[in-house]
């Protein structure tokens, strides 16, 4: 610990702190600590030197980021479509959302939990017969960020 105090100076002993301390709240993107820490008056500097020892660390990884926000955001039945928008909204870079997308979120997968989803918010699906439900379902779906593709599958 006594390394760490004479390593940096005292605004990037704050920064650090600061960017430990959002981190213990939630997990956050790199772009995200970096707001964060703009929003507090941290120079550029400060804030690029504060980043780079928290990744050091091993604390800052965009793509654990990604994982974890894909898991929870499946689980509480999101689609594909709002999952990489939220994440690409967060400062995720689009290869690495592509990526996890890809691996821990299968067309299969989607389609199990569109269905759920239905199920759960009309219990007599598929007897839907008026137009009006059908549209009020895929606007629903469409709402929670899954593909016309997906939608289409369950009709």
């Amino acid at each position: 610990m006594n390394q760490y105090k004479n390593r940096f100076d005292e605004e990037e002993k704050k920064a650090i702190g600061m960017a430990l301390k959002y981190l213990a709240l939630k997990p956050r993107s790199r772009k995200e600590l970096e707001k964060k820490l703009s929003e507090k008056k941290f120079g550029e500097e400060t804030i690029r030197l504060a980043l780079k020892q928290i990744d050091n660390w091993g604390y800052l990884n965009d793509e654990e980021f990604a994982k974890s926000f894909l898991e929870l955001k499946k689980f509480s039945g999101k689609g594909k479509i709002f999952i990489f928008r939220e994440l690409k909204r967060k400062g995720v870079d689009e290869e690495i959302i592509k990526k996890i997308l890809s691996q821990f979120y299968t067309n299969e997968e989607e389609h199990e939990i569109a269905l759920s989803l239905v199920k759960k918010k009309f219990p007599d699906f598929p007897k839907l017969k008026s137009r009006k439900e059908i549209i009020k379902l895929k606007n629903y779906l469409l709402q929670r960020g899954f593909s016309w593709e997906t939608i289409n599958e369950l009709f």
